[in-house]
């Protein structure tokens, strides 16, 4: 709908200007991602998303897909994220293949401002380091 009243552009700028506000006063190496309208991409130097495991087919040319995306990744020496986590299949598949980051409902389901402190001051760096470079969404 944002999109096609031509307001996602507005409203896109917002979302990662407050995303990034409230960042600031989250642990530094906590990832937050932010997803983006198709029309933001073509305006910006935003990095693609991994598809998502649980968007399409789950046979083994998804798999391959991912895969390949990753390995690209790894050879361009960037990081990679992955969307859609919604199961514990997803999560070790992704892991395995060498996602660096993740995030999904599997997860976290999506927090606000306050929550996300909450659950920050509940965890511990060594918990964090140990589950993996997760993004949460926000």
């Amino acid at each position: 709908m944002a999109e096609e009243s031509g307001l996602i552009l507005e409203l896109g700028e917002w979302i990662l200007r407050t995303a990034g506000e409230q960042a600031v006063d989250w642990p530094s190496d906590l990832i937050v991602a932010v997803n983006v309208s198709s029309e933001q991409l073509t305006r910006g130097d935003f990095v693609a998303q991994l598809p998502e495991p649980g968007s399409g087919s789950r046979g083994n040319s998804a798999t391959a897909i991912i895969a390949a995306i990753i390995q690209l990744a790894q050879a361009l020496r960037l990081d990679t994220l992955a969307g859609g986590i919604e199961t514990a299949d997803h999560y070790d598949t992704l892991r395995a293949l060498g996602s660096d980051h993740g995030q999904g409902y599997y997860l976290s389901k999506p927090l606000d401002p306050t929550a996300m402190t909450a659950y920050l001051a509940a965890i511990t760096r060594q918990s964090r380091a140990r589950i993996g470079r997760v993004a949460v969404p926000v």
